[in-house]
């Protein structure tokens, strides 16, 4: 493949509309945000939530498909996601964004949308504390469900109603 190939393809997938986004107003603060799931391949979609002033949706989607492109490169066989809050991460209403942020999402988080970690948004501290007060349980729940469906799928033995 050329060059010009390579760049013409690159400039097509850029083009094409991800599969879902949500978008997301917190009327307590006016905070705003976006999860992208650019595509659902092998059900799920992976990637982190990230928070800073000025970030907009076509930041949020354009990070989605660096993930679906990182993910077809080196693993899973997922699709690339991204989310982000418009938010000053400074704003001591951070953690009360994020778990409202995480509220909103479950939806996604439970069926096919895993996330982590991102810029200003430490998945130790303020990530994985705050979905346990929600219904999820974990920020990857979804994607769990869904990888592990499948490797159960591919290793469940004839009669035994998997599969």
């Amino acid at each position: 493949m050329s060059d010009s190939q390579v760049i013409e393809r690159l400039q097509a997938f850029e083009r094409q509309a991800p599969e879902i986004v949500f978008e997301w107003n917190d009327a307590s603060t006016g905070a705003r945000g976006w999860a992208v799931l650019n595509s659902l391949r092998g059900g799920a979609a992976g990637g982190g939530t990230r928070m800073r002033i000025g970030l907009d949706r076509r930041e949020v989607e354009s990070l989605a498909k660096t993930m679906e492109i990182k993910f077809t490169v080196s693993g899973p066989a997922i699709g690339g996601a991204k989310s982000g809050i418009d938010f000053d991460p400074s704003d001591p209403r951070k953690e009360e964004v994020l778990r409202r942020w995480y509220k909103a999402l479950d939806p996604l988080l439970k069926n096919y949308y895993g996330t982590g970690g991102d810029l200003n948004v430490d998945e130790f501290t303020r990530l994985f504390p705050i979905p346990w007060l929600t219904t999820s349980n974990t920020p990857s729940k979804g994607l769990f469900r869904v990888i592990l469906d499948v490797r159960y799928a591919k290793c469940a033995l004839p009669n035994s109603g998997r599969g």
